[in-house]
């Protein structure tokens, strides 16, 4: 997977739609220069393909379901290929990052129950629950868990920039809220290549 940093405002004040953010993700990515993610092999990424995947974000307030198109590039070198992420994805999920937050944010904000919070934004209460687990956990993990006990949730999303988003990358190698594997045998498992085939 090769991730796109090109947004490193706040998140919470960003003002273009997430196919936008996308988009202008895309658009900026040329590939010159960027390393395999595999054998890092410099200058060696050509465009493979694409596919197509689910888009859920936020359409003045409420989920719109979109299909988008995510580019694959294979190394020359290694013949691994890799899908184009833009930092508005998260791996493996279907709902966009801002989507999670917004929604994590209204959960904290306490203003609606967790039923009229899921109803509203059209996910079972068990992601809601999933979703919050993996935010406190790599949250946690982010800030270090003394300054993390004394920065709420809310604030901690308010003040999230895309430059923070591409720094948690570069130091854990995994996206924020991705899921991440739980057991050894996962590890092992995603590290021979076999696992994490679509994002």
């Amino acid at each position: 997977m090769i991730r796109i940093y090109t947004v490193f405002s706040q998140l919470y004040k960003l003002s273009l739609t997430d196919r936008q953010w996308l988009e202008q993700d895309r658009a900026s990515f040329k590939g010159l220069g960027v390393s395999c993610p595999h054998c890092g092999a410099k200058s060696c990424l050509k465009e493979f393909g694409y596919y197509e995947r689910c888009l859920i974000e936020l359409e003045s307030g409420e989920p719109g379901i979109h299909r988008v198109g995510i580019k694959r590039y294979r190394c020359t070198s290694c013949r691994h290929t890799h899908a184009l992420l833009s930092s508005c994805l998260v791996p493996y999920r279907s709902y966009s990052l801002r989507f999670i937050l917004t929604v994590l944010y209204s959960y904290m904000c306490r203003h609606r129950t967790v039923e009229q919070l899921c109803s509203h934004f059209g996910i079972q209460p068990s992601t809601l629950y999933a979703w919050k687990k993996v935010y406190m956990k790599q949250k946690e993990t982010w800030l270090g868990v003394l300054k993390s006990l004394y920065r709420s949730g809310m604030s901690f999303i308010e003040g999230l920039t895309g430059k923070e988003l591409e720094g948690f990358y570069e130091k854990f190698r995994f996206s924020f809220l991705e899921r991440i594997p739980r057991t050894d045998r996962e590890v092992s498992f995603i590290v021979e290549g076999r696992g994490r085939g679509v994002t």
